[in-house]
C-alpha cells in the first residue's frame, strides 16, 4: 500500500528544489534578502517587547502612586468609605464623597503632600453628609 508524503516533507522538498534550482548568481541575493527579512522581524519583536515593558513600568508606577495616596488617606481621620483614588498618566484623581468640607480639604492636602514629584492631584470629591 502506497502512502502519500506528508505536508512537511512536501514543503521541505519544494524548498530544497527551489534553492537547488536557483541561479547561483541569485542565490547570494536570496540569502541576503532572507537575512534582511529575518533581521527586520527580530527588530520589530524587540521594539514590541520594549514598548510592552515601558507600558508595564508605567502601569506599575501608577498603581504604586494610587496605593500611596490611598494608604495616606486611610491612615488619617478622613472618612474615605465613599471615595476612591485612581492614577491615570501623571494625574492622581480623587472621586466620590466625604462627609464634611474639612475632610475634603484635608484629603486634598494629604494627597498633594504625598504625591511624587511630577504628579498632579485632581480633587473631584464632593461634600455629602453621611446617609
Amino acid at each position: 500500500m502506497k502512502t502519500l508524503p506528508t505536508l512537511p516533507f512536501l514543503i521541505a522538498f519544494a524548498t530544497f528544489a527551489f534553492v537547488v534550482g536557483c541561479n547561483p548568481d541569485n542565490e547570494e541575493q536570496t540569502q541576503k534578502d532572507v537575512a534582511k527579512t529575518a533581521q527586520g522581524a527580530v527588530d520589530k519583536t524587540k521594539d514590541a517587547a520594549d514598548n510592552g515593558l515601558k507600558s508595564l513600568q508605567k502601569t506599575t508606577a501608577q498603581v504604586s502612586e494610587t496605593a500611596k495616596v490611598k494608604s495616606a488617606l486611610g491612615s488619617s481621620d478622613v472618612d474615605t468609605s465613599n471615595s476612591s483614588v485612581e492614577t491615570i498618566g501623571k494625574t492622581v484623581y480623587m472621586f466620590g464623597s466625604v462627609p464634611t468640607q474639612a475632610m475634603k480639604d484635608k484629603a486634598d492636602k494629604i494627597a498633594k503632600a504625598i504625591a511624587d514629584t511630577g504628579y498632579t492631584v485632581e480633587d473631584n470629591l464632593k461634600v455629602e453628609a453621611a446617609k
